[in-house]
């Protein structure tokens, strides 16, 4: 300072540093120093070979330092202190993220550990004919299973199950359970299709005849005739028929067709529709074909043969003009769709298979089209 006093001009950072640094970059450097040695000691010790990775300057920490480096070249030397004290503080707060992160991943590891200790169901094999269910979801709904599945820990005190019951205990004083009915699977004699009906006490199942058309669409059937529809499906001339209400639409108080009561359904046009033409529950709506198939199965030689829809879903059924069932004494019903040899004639006694489209008209406009495979 006092040569470039007699220089008559003030000291730049040239010069200083030529006559030697001032004692606040000597404090800065060694402060630095010192937090390479304080993070090298704990790289090394965190890692049970000893070694430390050697940076690669792509984190966030090492972004932040990197940056706060670059400031201090360029600020004053009166900045210099808080600045410091940034970066000390920056490097506290990430230090902290980092032990949050630490503790979330050894919950999580913990959670995973106590998942593995419940034991997964047993389903019934293929030959069984009974559905099996532990007893625990059909006496109290236990935690451990919902539906035959294992549950997962949700992190909760008690399940989902269990809140729920607890909330009907306060508004009613007692617990009520459901009532799962759980029907025996194959209970349905040859030549019938069992029908699943989803109840909010519960899920039961009935049989219905193949041949019948009440079958399509039906969730709960008895004495040859459908009780109750299967979502999606409306009741329309003794049979069910799938569905859609037109989307959009509301009537003149803002109604939707869910939110309609069917007593409510007139003919008065909302945007050009009435509920009577865009609701299903007034009649309306748009229908679509009821899907169905053909069983897939091999007959033996000399067998009888006889294949039908599952479910029976029209009145009128068709072929395509390539199907070769005449080429082999076979024959299909068009009224009821089943496939089967001609009266008469000689079974076939050489193996053969082929395929068929067979359309099933329900109205003028909707019908569904499948593929049979036949083969002997």
């Amino acid at each position: 300072q006092a040569f470039a006093g007699r220089l008559a001009y003030p000291p730049t950072f040239v010069s200083s540093m030529l006559w030697g640094p001032p004692p606040s970059v000597m404090l800065l450097l060694g402060i630095g120093l010192g937090l390479l040695a304080v993070t090298w000691a704990r790289c090394v010790h965190s890692h049970e070979d000893g070694r430390c990775p050697t940076p690669s300057f792509g984190s966030t920490a090492d972004q932040v330092l990197l940056q706060s480096v670059a400031k201090l070249s360029l600020a004053p030397q009166k900045d210099l202190v808080q600045m410091l004290q940034q970066m000390e503080e920056k490097m506290q707060h990430m230090e902290q993220l980092e032990e949050k992160m630490e503790a979330r991943l050894e919950r999580m590891d913990a959670d995973s550990s106590a998942s593995d200790l419940h034991s997964a169901p047993v389903l019934p094999s293929s030959g069984q004919p009974q559905l099996s269910v532990p007893k625990s979801l059909l006496a109290n709904h236990s935690d451990e299973f919902f539906e035959a599945c294992q549950a997962k820990p949700s992190g909760h005190k008690g399940s989902g199950m269990q809140m729920i019951e607890a909330r009907r205990s306060a508004n009613t004083g007692q617990t009520k359970s459901l009532n799962v009915v759980v029907a025996t699977r194959g209970a349905c004699a040859v030549g019938e299709l069992p029908l699943t009906d989803y109840r909010s006490d519960g899920v039961g199942e009935t049989c219905c005849p193949a041949s019948s058309l009440a079958c399509a669409g039906c969730a709960s059937a008895a004495n040859q005739k459908c009780q109750r529809c299967a979502g999606g499906f409306v009741e329309r001339g003794g049979s069910c028929i799938a569905c859609s209400d037109t989307a959009g639409w509301r009537n003149a108080d803002g109604l939707t067709c869910v939110q309609l009561d069917a007593s409510a359904c007139n003919d008065v046009r909302v945007r050009g529709r009435s509920s009577n033409e865009a609701c299903c529950k007034c009649g309306g709506g748009h229908g679509s074909a009821t899907p169905f198939k053909y069983e897939s199965h091999r007959w033996p030689l000399e067998a009888d043969f006889e294949m039908q829809p599952a479910p029976r879903t029209a009145e009128r059924y068709s072929l395509d003009e390539t199907c070769q069932l005449a080429e082999y004494n076979l024959t299909m019903d068009g009224t009821t769709g089943v496939i089967s040899t001609v009266p008469g004639l000689a079974k076939p006694r050489e193996p053969f298979s082929f395929q068929c489209e067979v359309t099933a008209h329900q109205s003028d406009s909707i019908a569904f089209t499948a593929t049979v495979v036949v083969a002997v």
